[in-house]
């Protein structure tokens, strides 16, 4: 009896230390969407947190060629933290379509894995990453989740164009916004902020792995292995939303059940955009084909990746006049990122264990398929770069120890040699 009083007073008291966390509001001292806020305030917010709750951690994967850090916040249960190794373990083996799968499944958290910003000058995630960090700290709808869930947040995967996109935004506003978009404020100028400082668009580089960025986000991924991976974007500010569905054709080397967790999810954001008469659209655009990207290269991976796309860009501003004479402003582009994300949170808890089954049943189907090997001389175009990328890739790359006669088909003449 005094064991249960002990843990119920120890567990209102913790509830009480994690009210009393700042919000985003009060430690910028601006409401989320006002302004922009810089790369370095959105990690002093979370470095905040970090200082204030045991339920959130911060580290540096790396850093961008202008040398701003790059870093990932994780947010769990106490419980999933005192073993935070093992879960890693544990969903690695999942990932690699080895172990005893129920008892991985029983014992394991799934990984969410909560991506902002690839683009810099589709700026409103990052200030939506704060608010979700706030809500999976404070509210204890969520907080009673984080023993199903550890929720990794990367809040701002390109620093350098997202600070070229805001500085110039705050050098060329004025005291109030003008919202009109043929004003000057919305018309950023070459090259802008998507891109990162070597003008690489990152959204299309999970594959090549060329820039220091993606090197290091792909180094941690395979630290997780999540189950459930979102990208967040911005689109044309005179849409709407969108989340999956995604366009066809989907991926031919993607597990068919993808489909359905796709639909699981794009029904749960459904739910809370029409709760709130907010408008979307599914199913057209947005594919889920191209390896490179930051939904599908994970997909391939055993996630359920999904990009999820806002109306604003890098003609948004903080507001902007859209031909129906509506406003759209900074703060409902991030508010409706931070409702995506966190229904996506909450989809993700009730779904652990069948996510789970599928990261390792999407492994096995691929060790299972057939297998090629395939046989590139030394000395070919780009060899060197080439062996270099598959191995980061974890491609197993062996060299002939001896001259052989082997039957082979070239598969760019598809005539057999």
């Amino acid at each position: 009896m005094f064991r249960r009083a002990a843990l119920i007073l120890a567990l209102i008291l913790t509830a009480a230390l994690h009210a009393q966390l700042p919000s985003p509001q009060q430690f910028l001292g601006y409401p989320i969407g006002e302004r922009f806020t810089s790369h370095q305030r959105i990690l002093d917010y979370f470095a905040e947190l970090t200082k204030r709750s045991d339920l959130i951690t911060m580290r540096t994967i790396g850093e961008t060629y202008e040398h701003r850090p790059l870093v990932l916040a994780t947010i769990t249960s106490a419980k999933n933290r005192a073993r935070l190794d093992a879960v890693q373990r544990n969903l690695a083996t999942l990932a690699n379509g080895d172990g005893d799968v129920e008892s991985l499944v029983q014992s394991t958290p799934a990984a969410v894995w909560l991506a902002f910003g690839i683009h810099g000058n589709e700026s409103s995630s990052a200030e939506s990453s704060m608010m979700v960090a706030h809500t999976l700290l404070t509210d204890p709808a969520y907080t009673a989740l984080l023993d199903d869930l550890v929720v990794i947040i990367d809040p701002l995967e390109n620093p350098d164009g997202r600070e070229r996109y805001t500085e110039w935004f705050r050098r060329t506003t004025g005291v109030t916004p003008n919202p009109k978009p043929e004003s000057f404020e919305h018309q950023e100028p070459w090259p802008g902020g998507r891109y990162n400082h070597y003008l690489i668009d990152m959204n299309r580089d999970w594959t090549w792995m060329s820039q220091r960025e993606t090197q290091a986000r792909v180094a941690a991924y395979k630290e997780w292995n999540p189950q459930v991976f979102v990208d967040f974007h911005e689109m044309s500010y005179q849409s709407s939303y969108f989340f999956p569905p995604d366009a066809k054709p989907i991926n031919a080397h993607l597990p068919a059940e993808v489909e359905k967790w796709l639909d699981v999810f794009g029904r749960a954001n459904a739910a809370e955009f029409s709760k709130r008469g907010w408008p979307f659209f599914v199913a057209e655009r947005f594919d889920l084909f191209y390896p490179g990207y930051g939904d599908s290269w994970p997909s391939l991976h055993g996630a359920i990746g999904m990009t999820y796309e806002v109306a604003g860009g890098g003609r948004g501003g903080t507001a902007v006049e859209r031909e129906d004479g509506t406003i759209l402003t900074l703060a409902d582009r991030a508010l409706r990122h931070y409702t995506t994300a966190i229904a996506t949170v909450r989809t993700a808890a009730q779904n652990r264990e069948q996510l789970l089954r599928y990261t390792h049943a999407a492994a096995r189907a691929q060790i299972d398929a057939g297998k090629n090997t395939f046989l590139i001389l030394p000395g070919s175009p780009n060899f060197d770069e080439l062996i270099d990328m598959l191995r980061r890739q974890d491609i197993r790359v062996d060299m002939l120890p001896a001259a052989a006669s082997l039957r082979a088909t070239r598969i760019d003449r598809g005539a057999v040699e």
